[in-house]
């Protein structure tokens, strides 16, 4: 007889009386003991009819014995009452051994049938865009339930270098400090599942002990492929209070919830380097001319700014004499001393060509933008070893002020107007816009 979690056998008299079941019922259902009780009492008045065309189909079968005995009857999903009143639905297969010396009853073995509801809406809000943070406590919830009853699961991916765990939300809840162990699915850089059920391993750290405290016996740690194979890009654990469920077979529950997570994730990260690409300029990272317009326009509409212009001196020269992939080596380098030396709530970005602007948020102070064009004129100017070419360049830098109300397109115009008048003046200088 099966005791495995999520199943229970029991076997019923011609009157349908319950004269023995095993051990799992009762942690299934609620019920300490239910010998002499009628199993009709249990069951859903909408699902009686079916019990028992199911029990005369399996009577009125001539030659039961001389069947093949790998020969199984038809389940029936049967909806079962448990000791509080709630229903719960069982695949019900019956075996008639009425008949047969010793055993005089029917078999009856029953199955709890999973909740996949879940696999639907997933994949529902997968084809309506949601982001991966919606999804995949669906899709833990349906790990959950495919697992078992006591099992608790916990997915991770990567944003960067930073890690984002989610569980089902409105199961009962995982400690956070549980949820931590998907993070070694990366550090043993595991591409296959692999089953800790020693709790003292010290690779599972203090999540061990915290793990026998909440009565789990056992973590099943698992990396999650991206859907061409190529990569690990996200990650599970699973905590049990048994291991008889951690497989995962191709078409199972849990591989299907796998495979919902890869598409989540996967989703994500293409999303996410779509946005990346559509804000950024592709040779310095900085972000480009309709992103940083969209950057002023937010900071203009909420705060006063600060708003700095700015081209190279004597940059064509370098194209024309070295190439543009030298040329190229200049900007990324520009790009990034200019990073450096402005404030950490000022923006960088490259407008196109060997033009660059900053806003600097928060502050209508000219003396501000003064001093940060001028660290720029002087960073940049610094000579730079491009291929093994010491080449140098210089800054025009044109300020402009805005203090609300203001007009982020009106504010551009004006710092554009004090960078023709630094240009004017003599190149690698700055200039405030009147």
């Amino acid at each position: 007889m099966s005791r495995r979690e999520g199943h229970y056998t029991l076997l019923l008299d011609d009157q349908f009386n319950i004269i023995w079941h095993c051990d799992s019922l009762s942690p299934m259902l609620g019920f300490d003991d239910l010998v002499g009780h009628n199993a009709a009492d249990y069951v859903h008045p909408d699902d009686l009819e079916l019990v028992l065309q199911t029990l005369l189909q399996v009577a009125n079968t001539d030659g039961y014995d001389r069947l093949d005995p790998s020969h199984s009857p038809e389940s029936a999903d049967i909806r079962i009452c448990d000791v509080n009143g709630g229903w719960h639905t069982f695949a019900v297969t019956t075996y008639d051994h009425l008949d047969h010396e010793g055993v005089n009853a029917v078999l009856c073995t029953c199955t709890l049938i999973r909740d996949r509801s879940d696999v639907s809406r997933a994949i529902e809000m997968l084809g309506s865009g949601e982001d991966v943070e919606a999804v995949l406590p669906i899709v833990a919830r349906l790990a959950d339930r495919s697992l078992g009853g006591h099992t608790r699961t916990a997915f991770a991916w990567r944003t960067g270098e930073r890690v984002q765990r989610v569980c089902a939300l409105d199961e009962a809840t995982l400690d956070p400090r549980l949820c931590t162990a998907v993070d070694l699915v990366w550090s043993l850089d595991l591409r296959e599942p692999l089953i800790i059920t020693d709790l003292d391993d010290p690779r599972l750290g203090a999540s061990g002990p915290l793990a026998r405290e909440h009565g789990f016996i056992a973590a099943f740690l698992v990396p999650i492929e991206a859907p061409n194979g190529d990569a690990v890009i996200g990650a599970m654990v699973a905590w049990g209070k048994s291991i008889v469920e951690f497989q995962v077979a191709r078409q199972s529950p849990i591989h299907v919830a796998l495979r919902l997570a890869a598409l989540a994730i996967a989703d994500s990260r293409t999303k996410r380097d779509l946005r990346w690409a559509a804000a950024h300029d592709p040779l310095t990272g900085l972000i480009n001319r309709a992103e940083f317009a969209r950057v002023l326009e937010n900071a203009s509409a909420a705060d006063d700014v600060v708003l700095l212009y700015i081209d190279l001196d004597d940059f064509k020269p370098i194209n024309d004499l070295y190439g543009h992939a030298v040329g190229d080596k200049v900007l990324i380098e520009v790009g990034r001393r200019i990073t450096d030396v402005i404030g950490p709530r000022d923006v960088v970005g490259r407008l196109g060509g060997d033009e660059f602007a900053v806003v600097c948020g928060g502050t209508d102070d000219p003396i501000y933008g003064r001093d940060v064009a001028n660290r720029i004129v002087n960073a940049v100017h610094e000579p730079i070893d491009s291929q093994g070419v010491d080449v140098q360049v210089g800054a025009s830098v044109g300020v402009a002020v805005g203090a609300q109300p203001l007009v982020a397109a009106h504010l551009m115009q004006r710092a554009d107007d004090a960078l023709y008048l630094a240009k004017a003046s003599g190149k690698n200088t700055v200039r405030l816009a009147g």
